[in-house]
This record gives structure tokens, sequence and C-alpha cells, in this order.
């Protein structure tokens, strides 16, 4: 995922302000708003296993 405020990720994750985060995934159920182009996604139960 682009674009996003490595700060406040690093302070809700409780990370020192030294460490470096290179990649956010964005996992979850997707919605029709929001959604501006074609979107690739994994099949839910290729992602999500249940014990």
């Amino acid at each position: 995922m682009e674009g996003f405020d490595q700060v406040r990720v690093k302070k809700q994750l409780n990370l020192p302000s030294g460490a470096e985060i290179n990649m956010i995934i964005g996992v979850g159920k997707g919605t029709n708003e929001g959604v501006w182009g074609p979107r690739f996604r994994i099949p839910y139960e290729e992602v999500v296993f249940e014990r």
C-alpha cells in the first residue's frame, strides 16, 4: 500500500522512531465504495484458515 503515514503507523504499533516500515498490506473484505480501478484479490479461502 503506498501513501501511508509512517509516523502514525509506528505510533499505533508502539515502534521506536528508528524503525523502518517498508510495506503495508491491506487485509479484509472489499466493498464497492472506495474502489477506483481494477483490483487483484486472492480468494478469501486461500488467505483465511480457521482452526
